[in-house]
């Protein structure tokens, strides 16, 4: 049996978030490439427009993008200084 020490498991883990931050940055980027703007100024421009949905809708999933970017951010420092318990 080979034992696995938390440094291991922090590399592997850590390697996993990175993947996911890359993919959470692409779809964030695609969403300022369509807009032109970060979201902070689509979404404050959006009070003075008429209801659009689809635009709406893109604010939507692009905060819960941006939440979870900040989710994985945090998620990955935590394993990077070995914040983590292993059972």
């Amino acid at each position: 049996m080979r034992s696995i020490s938390k440094k291991e498991v922090a590399d592997i883990i850590g390697l996993e978030v990175l993947a996911e931050l890359h993919q959470i940055r692409e779809k964030t980027a695609s969403f300022e490439r369509k807009y032109g703007d970060s979201y902070e100024q689509i979404e404050s421009s959006r009070l003075e427009q008429d209801e659009n949905f689809e635009v709406d809708d893109d604010l939507m999933e692009w905060k819960a993008y941006l939440r979870l970017k900040e989710d994985r951010q945090k998620r990955l420092e935590d394993f990077q200084h070995e914040r983590f318990r292993v059972a």
